[in-house]
């Protein structure tokens, strides 16, 4: 049956070339549409990803004990040195003495200048300023009133010129968090540093998320906190529902396209339907061909889309959604495969049984 299934078909594909292609390229199609749209779905509607980077873009530690700053830079190197992406800021703070009072200070420093926030505009910091470290600074008007713009602060032996103080700012959103803050690379040797925050410049993977806070755990003897939104449990069942009924109405309406287009490729051959039965060919066997070639086709079909879907279409959703690819495994490729094929083979059961049924009908009357 393989064999007559397998001539049958190189014999419509030398009479019909363009109509196979056809047959093929909707096949095809439909295979990477119910693959995407599952993953779609799958991040949309359930907790399998649980909105987990949308929080761990920034890794914020406390350090109780405090750090020096040499030995921060040399932290910092080595987990800047161990990351997969680049960095888009990083911020500091703790504690220094200025004329003989402690006083809160802290470091900024951006991977580039299209990171710049508005703060650090608002702050009259540019980016070569911060990524030489020069020794410029942000003062809080409330901790040294004395204070304006183009006055040298002195900390630690160095002279820091002024470049902002919140003086008369009616935003309160603009007041300095510490009362003073300079680039990173210039903090002053006698920093006891007590708070670090690391910014990448895009949503890391679970995979990455879990990397990275297992370098800053041994780096800094300290864990990161992560914070998982969740969803009330009786959402989450109807969301998964919907998600399985979408991807259900996705993959018939796929199949019965394909269906259809098969159909009209059974149609072109009636005069083959009417020699076979004229030779003797029961109705069950005239389906069990049809439905061998349908299902190689589809077979070869579905493999083609998973093959392309998952190293060409998501990769690139993934760059976009870093949780997108964690709906695929092995295990779902099977599931969406079985269903492919289940889906084709039932609405063509339908429509083929009644297409042989009328065709042998005509056949009886014309032979009467």
């Amino acid at each position: 049956m393989f064999g007559m299934a397998f001539l049958n078909f190189k014999r419509m594909v030398k009479s019909s070339p363009l109509t196979v292609f056809v047959l093929i390229g909707i096949e095809l199609l439909g295979a990477i549409m119910v693959i995407m749209t599952y993953g779609i779905v799958r991040n949309i509607f359930t907790e399998e990803t649980k909105v987990y980077p949308y929080l761990t873009r920034s890794f914020v530690i406390s350090i109780p004990s405090g750090l020096s700053m040499d030995a921060l830079y040399e932290k910092n190197d080595r987990l800047l040195s161990s990351l997969d992406r680049g960095c888009r800021s990083i911020s500091v703070s703790g504690n220094t003495e200025i004329n003989s009072e402690s006083h809160s200070i802290g470091g900024l420093e951006y991977g580039s200048s299209q990171y710049l926030s508005d703060d650090a505009n608002h702050y009259n910091f540019e980016f070569q300023s911060l990524a030489k470290g020069e020794r410029i600074a942000a003062v809080s008007s409330e901790a040294f009133p004395l204070l304006d713009v183009g006055d040298t602060l002195e900390i630690d032996g160095m002279g820091f010129i002024v470049v902002y103080t919140d003086k008369d700012i009616p935003d309160i959103n603009k007041t300095l968090a510490c009362d003073v803050l300079v680039p990173y690379k210039a903090l002053p040797k006698s920093c006891n540093i007590n708070r670090y925050a690391l910014e990448l410049d895009d949503m890391p993977t679970k995979a990455e998320i879990s990397k990275i806070s297992a370098s800053i755990k041994e780096l800094f003897g300290t864990g990161v906190e992560l914070t998982e939104p969740t969803l009330p449990e009786l959402l989450v069942q109807q969301f998964n529902a919907m998600s399985k009924l979408l991807c259900v109405i996705v993959l018939f309406t796929v199949a019965n396209s394909s269906a259809m287009a098969y159909m009209f490729v059974i149609y072109k051959r009636r005069k083959w339907l009417t020699a076979v039965k004229m030779c003797g060919a029961e109705n069950n066997q005239c389906i069990e061909i049809f439905f061998i070639e349908i299902l190689c086709i589809a077979s070869a079909c579905f493999m083609l889309g998973a093959v392309f879907s998952k190293y060409v279409l998501i990769p690139r959703y993934t760059e976009v959604y870093p949780a997108f690819a964690l709906v695929f495994d092995r295990q779902s490729f099977i599931y969406l495969f079985i269903s492919f094929i289940l889906a084709s083979l039932i609405i063509l059961a339908v429509d083929i049984q009644e297409y042989i049924n009328r065709s042998v009908a005509d056949m009886q009357r014309r032979s009467k």
